[in-house]
């Protein structure tokens, strides 16, 4: 993205106005406030209460996008009405679901059961290729 000159010249006024402030010491900063605030203390406070209340502002707003996107995307995938089903019901659906379909093959297991986390792998393969019971509605 070009930056235009109005934009060059407020980083340019930026970076000049922190290098300044940079190079002051402490002491010349709480002149300067006592100058313009009667109370630099109570000033600094104030600043660090509007600055906090920005921050978690923007953290909530950043929060309430993300719960739109997963909502959003919840829905696209039709999500949100997904039923949690026990392992045992998971590996009858998944037997169910091969013996229905003999052209799927699997890779040996040599004797090996499949843990849950595998079989949540190849129920979501399966239903990403469209492949699933008769009355599945919902990944039930």
């Amino acid at each position: 993205m070009t930056k235009n000159k109005g934009q060059m010249d407020a980083e340019n006024y930026a970076d000049k106005v922190i290098a300044e402030m940079s190079a002051l010491t402490d002491k010349e900063i709480m002149d300067a406030a006592a100058e313009d605030h009667a109370d630099p203390q109570a000033e600094a406070a104030r600043l660090r209460k509007l600055l906090l209340e920005a921050a978690v502002k923007h953290g909530r707003g950043r929060l309430e996008a993300a719960k739109a996107r997963i909502a959003d995307e919840d829905a696209r995938q039709g999500q949100t009405g997904a039923v949690i089903l026990s392992f045992e019901a998971k590996r009858a659906k998944f037997d169910r679901i091969i013996a229905r379909n003999p052209g799927l093959t699997l890779a040996a297991r040599q004797g090996e059961r499949m843990d849950e986390a595998e079989l949540d792998g190849y129920l979501a393969d399966l239903a990403e290729l469209g492949i699933a019971e008769p009355d599945d509605q919902n990944g039930a």
